[in-house]
């Protein structure tokens, strides 16, 4: 998907009987026409200055992941929090290197491991006081070991595929 159709289909539908571009307009305080460029193909933004604030920030997470002083996490860190805002979640699909199946199932089954101690401490803390102690830190904790698990299921996939064409 391209920042354009994401964009359309933002602001698609209807509000009170107003199209979305409409309100969208009145609430972000920007002209219809600036509306309808975000929501259409473009190539070049010098002549109309009509980048989307979607554009921008992907602009900025790829300045910020070709600095040699940004870490990839750090450059991403928009993208989680817009993932953690909205209840969902991203994962991070890197390519393998030279990693053995053997070695990448060994880390997904401690990664799975943790994840259960952490599954099992959130139950000890709903059973003892009804509500989970430092739920803030389990959540992002949590986040983190889902999104490992995947990368890891993908990559031993991966590793498992080129092994069988060789």
């Amino acid at each position: 998907m391209e920042s354009h159709e994401a964009m359309k289909r933002c602001f698609g539908g209807y509000v009170k009987g107003k199209s979305f571009v409409s309100w969208f307009s009145k609430k972000l305080l920007k002209s219809k026409e600036i509306i309808y460029m975000w929501s259409r193909p473009h190539d070049d933004y010098s002549e109309t200055g009509t980048k989307s604030d979607l554009d921008r920030l992907e602009e900025t997470i790829i300045l910020s992941l070709s600095s040699t002083e940004s870490s990839r996490e750090d450059s991403i860190a928009p993208i989680v929090y817009l993932e953690e805002r909205f209840n969902r979640v991203g994962m991070d699909l890197d390519d393998i290197k030279d990693a053995h199946p053997i070695d990448l199932l060994k880390l997904l089954s401690k990664t799975i491991k943790e994840f259960s101690d952490l599954t099992q401490t959130a139950s000890l803390d709903l059973g003892d006081n009804g509500r989970i102690d430092n739920l803030r830190a389990m959540q992002k904790e949590g986040w983190e070991a889902i999104r490992a698990i995947f990368t890891l299921m993908k990559k031993a996939e991966r590793s498992a595929q080129s092994d069988i064409t060789k």
